[in-house]
C-alpha cells in the first residue's frame, strides 16, 4: 500500500522531477515540476489490463491507488466516481476502507456525504 513516504517520480517525458511534493497552492500539483499528481501517480506502472470485469482480482493496494487518484487533494466526489469507489470498497474489509480513507484525509462520514465538511489540511 502507498504511504506518505512513497516516491512518485513524474512520468511526463523529459521531466527530471524525482519525487512528488505537494504545492502550497494546490496539493494536487507538484511544487517541484508543476505537473499534476496524476502525472506522478500513473508512474506506479500497475497493470490493470489483466483484471476481469469484476473485482475478484483487485487487492486493497489497487483500490488504494485508484482511490488516491480520485480523492487525494479533493474535497468533493462526483456521483460516477463515488459509484466506482463504492463498488471497489465492497471488495475489501471495512477496516481497510477506513484506513485508505484516513490516509487520504477523508472520514467515513465525509466519504458517505461525498464531500469534506471541514478542510483542515489545505
Amino acid at each position: 500500500m502507498l504511504t506518505n513516504d512513497t516516491v512518485l517520480k513524474c512520468k511526463i517525458s523529459n521531466c527530471q522531477c524525482e519525487q512528488f511534493r505537494a504545492s502550497s497552492i494546490s496539493v494536487r500539483s507538484c511544487d517541484e515540476c508543476k505537473h499534476s499528481y496524476v502525472s506522478h501517480a500513473l508512474n506506479r506502472q500497475t497493470s490493470y489490463t489483466n483484471l476481469q470485469s469484476h473485482c475478484d482480482l483487485v487487492s486493497s493496494e489497487h483500490i488504494f491507488e485508484i482511490a488516491t487518484l480520485c480523492l487525494y487533494g479533493c474535497t468533493t466526489v462526483t456521483t460516477r466516481i463515488k459509484i466506482l469507489l463504492d463498488r471497489l470498497f465492497q471488495e475489501i474489509h471495512t477496516s481497510e476502507k477506513e484506513q485508505i480513507l484516513k490516509n487520504l484525509r477523508w472520514t467515513i462520514n465525509d466519504y458517505n456525504k461525498s464531500y469534506v465538511e471541514q478542510v483542515s489540511y489545505f
